[in-house]
């Protein structure tokens, strides 16, 4: 027989979906008397389907198939009550992150954020934000160490989504400015996560809102750092975006938050548009001909001053 590069994970497909199939077809028809046998068919099966993906695919999509399959374990948990596909949905996710540590890492000629390394990580994200959203729905149904998963799953995700893009962005330095592209890339997320807040109702994630000021400071610490004009390469698109975005979630999101995390929010801000202003004031003073150097030192007092007095 000629050898086959994927017989093992069609094998696997072929018996995870025969274990599915009479898992379906005893419900269907024996629901009451065969719900043990059922469930055992119902496991194998995922077990089955769960091992071809290894067998047959890329290691990248390996992980990202593995990620997404364990967001939908959670979810059938949830909505079905059973504890012990909740549990296989975290172990699933769990196996999904050590195996995107167990490849090559990102791809010379491949483009920044549309790299299949960047979309594994960029899944494992989302499908931890996915299962923290529906443990979230558990309610009282939720066992003793469930309570805490939301939130935890909810860290778990957004670490995934913002570092796996800021590695990404800065992995890809020789195409684009890694810093004001990453604030962009902040902007755009944290617009769809203020979206996904309003429309599933789901008020944890407003604590997810609040990283968006403090990315903001590190990336103006990061281009101060390299000695980078703030508003080149991007940057002239990215902090008007971000300074307009953050204070729009101040405006409609700032009644939820905490008094103390409300003014710190106000007050930091204010001190970081300040120093942005002030930073491009001076750079453009100090590129006027024939002016000397204290008039753009002169600017770090003069430009804070009008704007304070405004």
């Amino acid at each position: 027989q000629q050898h086959s590069r994927h017989a093992m994970a069609l094998s696997a497909l072929g018996l995870g979906s025969w274990y599915i199939g009479l898992a379906r077809l005893l419900w269907n028809r024996f629901s009451d008397g065969m719900r043990m046998l059922c469930e055992a068919f119902l496991a194998l099966g995922v077990v089955f389907a769960s091992l071809a993906i290894p067998l047959g695919l890329d290691p990248h999509w390996t992980t990202a198939a593995w990620a997404l399959e364990g967001a939908a374990m959670i979810w059938v948990g949830v909505r079905q009550k059973r504890t012990g596909a909740r549990i296989f949905g975290l172990l699933l996710q769990l196996g999904a992150a050590l195996a995107f540590f167990d490849h090559s890492g990102w791809e010379l000629n491949s483009l920044p954020l549309a790299n299949r390394v960047f979309l594994s990580a960029a899944l494992i994200g989302i499908a931890g934000l996915f299962s923290s959203y529906w443990f979230d729905r558990l309610g009282d149904q939720a066992r003793r160490w469930e309570p805490r998963l939301p939130q935890i799953l909810m860290a778990w995700g957004l670490i995934w989504w913002y570092v796996g893009g800021f590695v990404d962005l800065h992995d890809h330095r020789h195409l684009l400015q890694p810093q004001p592209a990453f604030l962009l890339y902040a902007c755009v997320s944290t617009a769809i996560l203020a979206w996904i807040k309003q429309r599933f109702t789901w008020n944890r994630l407003q604590s997810a809102l609040l990283l968006l000021l403090p990315m903001m400071l590190l990336v103006y610490a990061g281009q101060r750092w390299d000695g980078l004009w703030l508003l080149g390469h991007g940057g002239w698109l990215a902090w008007p975006l971000a300074f307009a975005l953050q204070y729009v979630l101040m405006h409609r999101f700032e009644s939820q938050w905490a008094p103390r995390v409300r003014n710190l929010s106000h007050c930091l801000s204010l001190w970081l548009l300040l120093l942005v202003l002030t930073h491009e004031v001076a750079r453009l003073i100090a590129q006027v001909p024939g002016l000397a150097q204290t008039w753009s030192a002169a600017a770090w007092g003069l430009v804070p001053s009008l704007l304070l007095f405004a």
